[in-house]
């Protein structure tokens, strides 16, 4: 392939929407609801931008009455506003990392990726609309009137905090809103110089309930948007003439900077060139991200406009059956994005590589088609697999391409996805004709209810094939009961499993449903278990109620905290806790545990990220009934201290962790608050919070040379009220051994107290972790040398020193 011109060929990442053209904002934005009043100036120190509608008032409408208030009583002053979402309207619904969702049933959900939630904030799309506005009065309190039936959200906002409340029904009276601390969001806009931008309009979507929040740059490029509610956010700046960013945030120290660098649109242009070099009139070139296309013109030109400099694109032309592609990105790794040209110019693309097509009909087992079935394709593993969807239409028909040729696995399935097809096939060049006759899947689908016939949630539901004593799928009943296990495929085992060929189908037939966990070391066992006919869309299963903690996380303020990750402890000595429940908090703060039995437990929340970690832990009771608890996060602190070697020295690039002491048990390398050292040896931690807090500290060759715990050496307990923590590393020394038979030949494989080593020679390295003894027991498997019995030392060590004791040898 030939090309002239300069054409950078590096990846780019980034979460930028490419096509946007002509802006759509010159100030501040139109209200995308109707009767809206004119949108108020935004204060970079007042509350967050709200633009409230007036709508015309219900035939009979109804109202909400209550108090504001804070941590010291009644607030006066503060902005109280409803708000009510739309089934299948709000952007928070429409939220997700990538292009494509995979859901528990298997099927595929078309959902927005960054660049499509950046076009759609743009568009003002999904915005949930403000019904109602009130000011709270001296006595802290409000009214919210002129509402229709059902459930609002409430917002309250003021100079010295603001607070959420959901699910406040229309015509309630005596409603407390809280006033918390909340979040605020600032930081600077520059453009491609580095210069500042004034008039950026910077968008703050809360994607728990898809509320706008506004802010205009000022002179200076800097805006202000706060207080927040805690929580996710996707966040866009926006200038006329200039190409947007966006990115997604977590808000939850009080005070959050993030900054934008604004680009202007970047654009491409160039020729298409056949096999034997003359330019091709007419042809298709298609971009992707977003796909846009155009026809070459009477001297085979084209050109794309509208482009992000941060991303890389795709070019393809086809004619004839033969193809041509070209991916560009505008900056080379490392360049300075000031000085990218604004263009790319020269691109020729050679039509020579043939390609493949294919297309055909979507039909169920009558025969009948199926509208709107999803055609999925996969090729390759990991990052470099390969994906194409497409749509079939009313009709059921489908087409993609153009397309490698190459084998591809098809996934196909009904819009609900009730009704599936799975197979491999290879694509040769040219069109190539593929109809699907989608099966109804193997489901096994009903209700837990218990004794009183109430749904039981949160429990494990699975099937077990008899036949070959095989599990086949687990699932958990969802807060309705319900549950959906699906038989239908046996499946390869892969690493990736977007491209596993299915080997072979299950028949219908009779399948052993299994309700329980079954806990091991008798903890708890399988405490339901039926065969079942499969398919089967109605069972009815009852089911004794496990005992179930439920609750909520909250803040300091008393707020929701959502997503924050909870589990169910043994209350045994420190480390030796077992995990028997974990989870995550929803929108709501809420979360439901599964106990095995009733006792007595540890429950625990954690919300960590890079530089800020908080912990709570609490002991509950559950009987069969259950239990209810409610964690509260205390208010943060900064965190901060040394790390030294044994001599005082401060070492650097060491990696210092603030965990659970819990949660460093089993989640070790989950997210948590991490921090690096300096070359004074310092680190720091912005906001930390809890009585059940860690350090763990790693540096290659060192380990902690004052532990807390003897059971956890690789972590240090901390005190709640600490600001200020040093920490000593030792060298980590090493004991060195070898091996051997009682003729002196070296034993290649054994274990080293349960750990495996391999060495022709019979060598081995165990680390010196402190003074003191330290017991060694050498095993070999009894294939290997039967009767042979384990070999026990017991050395005395020193911290620091390394040691060389020769051989051990195994006698039987």
């Amino acid at each position: 392939m030939r090309h002239r011109g300069w054409v950078g060929a590096v990846l780019v990442g980034g979460l930028l929407m490419a096509g946007v053209v002509a802006w759509l904002f010159t100030g501040f934005p139109h209200d995308s609801q109707a009767n809206a009043p004119p949108p108020r100036p935004v204060s970079s120190s007042g509350p967050a931008a709200v633009r409230p509608t007036v709508p015309s008032p219900p035939a009979e409408s109804r109202s909400i009455r209550g108090t504001v208030r804070n941590a010291r009583g009644p607030v006066s002053g503060a902005v109280v506003l409803a708000s009510q979402a739309m089934a299948g309207e709000p952007l928070s619904e429409r939220v997700c990392a990538d292009d494509l969702m995979h859901v528990p049933d298997g099927s595929l959900i078309e959902c927005s990726s960054s660049e499509r939630m950046l076009e759609l904030v743009t568009q003002r799309e999904g915005e949930v609309p403000v019904l109602a506005r009130g000011t709270s009065l001296a006595d802290g309190s409000f009214s919210l009137e002129g509402l229709s039936e059902g459930a609002y959200t409430l917002w309250v906002e003021s100079p010295e905090g603001v607070g959420l409340r959901r699910d406040v029904v229309a015509g309630q009276d005596g409603v407390d809103l809280m006033l918390g601390g909340g979040s605020r969001l600032s930081g600077r806009v520059t453009d491609a110089r580095r210069e500042p931008l004034a008039g950026v309009l910077v968008t703050a979507v809360f994607t728990g309930h898809s509320r706008f929040f506004e802010a205009l740059t000022d002179a200076r490029g800097r805006y202000d948007l706060g207080p927040l509610p805690r929580g996710d956010y996707f966040v866009a700046a926006s200038h006329q003439g200039l190409m947007p960013e966006s990115t997604t945030l977590r808000l939850h120290l009080p005070d959050v900077e993030q900054a934008f660098s604004l680009y202007s649109p970047m654009r491409v242009s160039g020729h298409v060139m056949s096999k034997t070099g003359e330019p091709v009139v007419g042809t298709e070139v298609r971009l992707d991200k977003p796909e846009r296309t155009v026809r070459t013109d009477e001297r085979g030109r084209f050109s794309f406009d509208g482009l992000s400099v941060h991303q890389t694109y795709a070019l393809t032309a086809t004619q004839e059956g033969f193809m041509a592609r070209e991916e560009i990105s505008f900056a080379m790794s490392g360049q300075d994005l000031a000085t990218v040209p604004p263009d790319v110019t020269g691109i020729e693309l050679w039509l020579g590589e043939p390609f493949a097509e294919v297309a055909g009909w979507v039909r169920d087992e009558q025969g009948q088609p199926v509208a709107n079935a999803v055609v999925s394709l996969h090729s390759g593993r990991g990052c470099v697999s390969k994906h194409f969807q497409v749509n079939a239409d009313a009709r059921g028909q489908y087409h993609l391409g153009p397309l490698p040729s190459r084998k591809y696995s098809f996934r196909v399935s009904s819009p609900e996805g009730r009704l599936a097809h799975s197979s491999s096939r290879e694509l040769s060049e040219g069109r190539n004709t593929v109809d699907f006759t989608l099966q109804r899947r193997l489901l096994a689908e009903g209700t837990l209810v218990d004794e009183r016939g109430l749904p039981v949630a949160g429990e494990s539901v699975s099937l077990f094939e008899t036949s070959n004593e095989q599990w086949i799928t687990t699932e958990t009943s969802g807060p309705d009961g319900r549950f959906s296990l699906d038989a239908s495929r046996r499946l390869e085992p892969c690493i990736d499993p977007t491209v596993c060929v299915p080997q072979e189908e299950r028949p219908p037939g009779s399948y052993l449903l299994v309700v329980g966990s079954g806990w091991s070391e008798g903890h708890r066992e399988r405490d339901h278990s039926e065969q079942v006919r499969v398919p089967s869309s109605e069972l009815r299963l009852r089911v004794a109620r496990p005992p179930t903690v439920e609750g909520e996380v909250v803040d300091e303020t008393g707020q929701p905290v959502p997503r924050a990750d909870v589990g169910l402890w043994s209350v045994d000595a420190p480390g030796r806790e077992v995990e028997f429940a974990s989870g995550r908090t929803d929108s709501r703060g809420r979360f439901s545990l599964v106990a095995p039995h009733p006792g007595r437990y540890r429950l625990s929340a954690a919300l960590q990220h890079a530089s800020y970690s908080q912990l709570a832990t609490q002991e509950v009771e559950l009987d069969a009934a259950g239990a209810q608890a409610r964690l509260r996060f205390e208010a943060g602190h900064p965190l901060g201290g040394i790390v030294v070697d044994r001599t005082g020295a401060p070492v650097e690039g060491a990696t210092v962790a603030f965990h659970s002491q819990l949660w460093s048990i089993v989640h070790l390398e989950d997210t948590h608050a991490e921090a690096t050292t300096g070359p004074d040896g310092r680190f720091a931690f912005s906001y930390v919070s809890g009585e059940a807090g860690a350090l763990s500290v790693r540096k290659e060759g060192y380990q902690m040379a004052e532990p807390w715990r003897e059971d956890a050496p690789e972590q240090m307990r901390l005190d709640p009220s600490a600001r200020e923590v040093r920490v000593v590393l030792a060298r980590t020394a090493r004991l060195r051994a070898r091996f051997v038979r009682a003729d002196g030949s070296p034993i290649p494989r054994f274990t080293v107290n349960g750990e495996e080593m391999d060495d022709e020679e019979g060598r081995f390295e165990w680390p010196i972790l402190r003074t003191g003894p330290l017991a060694l027991e050498l095993s070999v498997d009894g294939e290997l040398i039967p009767g042979a019995a384990p070999v026990r030392r017991t050395l005395s060590v020193r911290q620091e020193v390394d040691q060389d004791v020769g051989t051990i040898t195994l006698r039987r």
